[in-house]
């Protein structure tokens, strides 16, 4: 991959993770773009639902890696919690992946089974 091909490819993950968080402040949430760390990354977006967070890691690309995406999610979702000092248990990883001609609030919401469950019961 050249770089004209990765700068294009990062302007489109900065628009989609751009759009996430004007289409969920739209919606009243306190949404946030998070700042890239590297190792140390924290995930894309946040949102904070009183003491629940949810960090979102977003995906502008053709083909789907589910289990590589949710894996990531989760290293970041525990990066997210220990640079807050917040509970593990308290921060929710998400990915949301764009769906090809459709618009940001058509995206994919993808969390585990068992991660859903704990937010059930939270």
């Amino acid at each position: 991959m050249d770089s004209r091909t990765s700068r294009a490819n990062k302007a489109k993950g900065a628009g989609f993770e751009s759009a996430i968080t004007v289409y969920l402040r739209s919606l009243g949430y306190r949404a946030s773009r998070l700042a890239r760390r590297g190792r140390k990354d924290e995930g894309d977006v946040a949102i904070d639902i009183g003491d629940i967070h949810f960090v979102i890691e977003a995906k502008a690309t053709k083909a789907l890696s589910l289990a590589e995406w949710i894996a990531e999610s989760q290293v970041e979702a525990a990066n997210y919690a220990e640079a807050r000092g917040l509970a593990a248990e308290r921060v929710i990883p998400v990915v949301v992946a764009k769906r090809r001609m459709k618009g940001v609030a058509q995206s994919y919401c993808i969390i585990e089974l068992e991660t859903l469950t704990k937010v059930i019961g939270l």
